[in-house]
């Protein structure tokens, strides 16, 4: 499902994110042996976050015959200069030195993008040849929904196990939210672009979906949709 170049970029995604989740394991004094133990439950936390977050796209492009790639968002001109020789992977960058400095205290996700493609031959028989904005939209929405579902998922699993996850529901979220931002090559702006109804009727749900995760998940799904619709309604009533 995903090629040498992708597999090796979220190779480096998950690298990156748990270095960026695990630099403070929260003790207070450093012991070897307890920060590689919390670093190596990050890495499983991170690829399942990750892995979810990409499958979605690759699995939803698929019901639109499309093709969603996936790669580390990288920078090809710094300002008022020629370009550069080598892309620069700035935003992982950004993430590293966000968490370094901050002692592992701030957390910046948006390091990967996607590009949605399609071909005249996949989409035959369809109304138009090429991917539509309301389509990209969806598939790139996908993405964050999954990480919503994670949180839900381990929301539900909390009360019954009488246990609690709280690493695994940050990364999740802050994976949803951050790439939810309609910032340049963040699944946000191919949303936004791709069609306004489906941004704001999906980050309605997303951040009503967190914020109600205390209740059952059938209360918590029917409520986020329906704040979802009337702020969409009231988008739109406004607009």
């Amino acid at each position: 499902m995903f090629d040498k170049k992708e597999a090796l970029h979220l190779l480096a995604t998950i690298l990156i994110l748990s270095i960026v989740f695990g630099w403070n394991d929260g003790q207070p004094t450093f012991i070897a042996n307890t920060w590689i133990l919390n670093f190596l439950k990050i890495i499983f936390i991170v690829s399942i976050a990750v892995l979810a977050h990409e499958l979605s796209h690759k699995l939803t492009a698929r019901k639109f015959d499309a093709n969603s790639t996936y790669h580390l968002l990288t920078i090809k001109h710094l300002i008022f200069k020629k370009e550069l020789k080598k892309p620069l992977p700035l935003y992982s960058l950004i993430a590293l030195f966000l968490a370094l400095t901050s002692k592992g205290k701030l957390f910046f996700t948006g390091i990967g993008g996607n590009t949605i493609t399609s071909t005249e031959r996949q989409r035959t028989g369809r109304k138009y040849p090429l991917v539509s904005g309301y389509e990209q939209a969806l598939i790139l929405l996908s993405g964050p929904l999954a990480n919503v579902f994670l949180v839900l998922l381990a929301s539900v699993l909390e009360k019954s196990l009488s246990t609690e996850f709280p690493t695994f529901i940050s990364v999740n979220l802050l994976l949803a939210l951050w790439y939810m931002i309609p910032l340049p090559g963040f699944d946000g702006n191919g949303i936004l672009f791709g069609s306004r109804f489906v941004y704001v009727f999906g980050l309605s749900f997303i951040l009503s979906a967190f914020l109600l995760k205390f209740l059952s998940l059938p209360l918590t799904l029917g409520l986020s949709l329906l704040i979802a619709g009337i702020s969409t309604l009231l988008y739109y009533w406004k607009d």
